[in-house]
């Protein structure tokens, strides 16, 4: 069929161009790159890079990925051989490759829309040596750490890493954001450099997710003997059927009826059986340390009053202990402070408003049974700030 032209050179009738038929055309644009080099189903968003990684370890679990996108990662054949799809078109793509033991680096591939691309092959000897980090997490309120996990931002780890501590490898040298995330709690992140150095850390505490309906220990656990409230924060007890007989849960802690047995603590002892127990009743047995004060075991520093740690025992065993003295720890709670580093011998100490000229020596507490008292009267928990205030007056 004829197509009428105008005098201008403009034509029109069914060889002309609707939009309509500019889609379909740019689809069978699309099916013809698939039937010509290209790949089933394309995606001109990405391509796929084939090649080879000569001199892996048969068995090694050596791997290749396409850098921000780990979940495209494919292992590498015995003769050394992979494909990778999904990955983003552009010069300036990369491939990640992992040896399977202490090499991993970049495979740079011009990656085509729709296409099947190969990468030049690359001796696994030549890749530079794999980076790690080392991360590690604390979560507040005696929330335990086990159900933390980690990840490297556009990275593929070799193991999946989960706790207080780990060691997220193999990463290729560059500049990542690690992050930590735990249910019930905030996820917390960080930027780590491994471009020249072999190792970076990242540190950082936990937080409860105030927007998380199963906040803190109700979506996990608590560390150690700590018991898990209804606030999402762990404590010595949280009602009496978790304190021993005899005892009774008062202020989350375990009291007998005759009265705080924390004030055992401290005072001069010849044997353990003339020291009082813990708050937790047996499992807390009185302990008389050696320098002939009594003090109570423990499993971690939340079992034992502020300003004391958790140490082990030279007759074995664990137990609350204040260094070098208590007279030194006790006398140090109120002094002025320039920062908690300034507040030795106290354990765990908190420098309470650093940077006013009224700022002073603390520790942490979760309860007012915690909190000492010195020459400058009995101290008080703050609820929020999770500190020992010093007596008003």
């Amino acid at each position: 069929m004829k197509r009428s032209c105008g005098r201008n050179g403009g034509c029109a009738g069914p060889t002309g161009v609707s939009p309509r038929n500019a889609s379909l055309f740019t689809l069978f644009g699309a099916l013809l790159v698939a039937g010509c080099g290209g790949i089933e189903s394309p995606d001109l968003a990405t391509g796929q890079v084939s090649g080879r990684l000569v001199g892996v370890t048969p068995g090694a679990g050596a791997y290749v990925y396409a850098l921000g996108k780990p979940e495209t990662k494919v292992p590498v054949g015995e003769d050394g051989s992979y494909t990778v799809n999904g990955v983003p078109v552009g010069s300036s793509s990369q491939l990640v490759a992992f040896d399977g033991e202490t090499r991993a680096d970049y495979i740079a591939a011009e990656v085509k829309p729709a296409s099947r691309t190969r990468a030049d092959d690359r001796d696994a000897s030549t890749l530079r040596p794999a980076r790690s980090v080392a991360a590690s997490v604390s979560c507040s309120y005696g929330i335990s750490t086990d159900g933390v996990s980690y990840d490297v931002e556009g990275v593929a780890l070799r193991d999946d890493r989960h706790g207080a501590q780990a060691v997220l490898f193999p990463v290729p040298p560059g500049v990542f954001k690690v992050r930590a995330r735990a249910a019930g709690m905030r996820t917390v992140e960080g930027t780590v450099d491994v471009r020249s150095a072999s190792t970076d850390s990242f540190e950082a505490e936990m937080e409860l997710d105030d927007g998380d309906s199963h906040e803190g220990c109700l979506s996990s656990s608590c560390s150690g003997d700590l018991k898990c409230d209804s606030d999402g924060r762990c404590y010595a007890c949280a009602n009496d059927t978790q304190c021993g007989a005899g005892f009774t849960c008062n202020d989350h802690q375990c009291q007998s009826t005759g009265g705080n047995l924390l004030a055992a603590v401290c005072t001069p002892c010849s044997s353990d059986s003339a020291c009082a127990s813990g708050p937790l009743g047996a499992s807390q047995p009185g302990r008389c340390l050696d320098n002939l004060t009594c003090s109570h075991a423990c499993i971690t520093d939340f079992d034992c009053p502020a300003g004391f740690a958790c140490q082990a025992q030279s007759g074995g065993g664990l137990a609350c202990v204040a260094a070098p003295s208590c007279g030194a720890m006790l006398s140090t709670f109120g002094t002025f402070c320039a920062s908690s580093e300034g507040c030795f011998p106290i354990a765990d100490p908190k420098c309470v408003g650093k940077g006013t000229p009224t700022a002073y020596c603390s520790s942490r507490c979760a309860v007012n049974a915690d909190c000492p008292t010195t020459a400058l009267g009995t101290y008080t928990c703050d609820p929020v700030l999770r500190v020992c205030l010093k007596p008003v007056g």
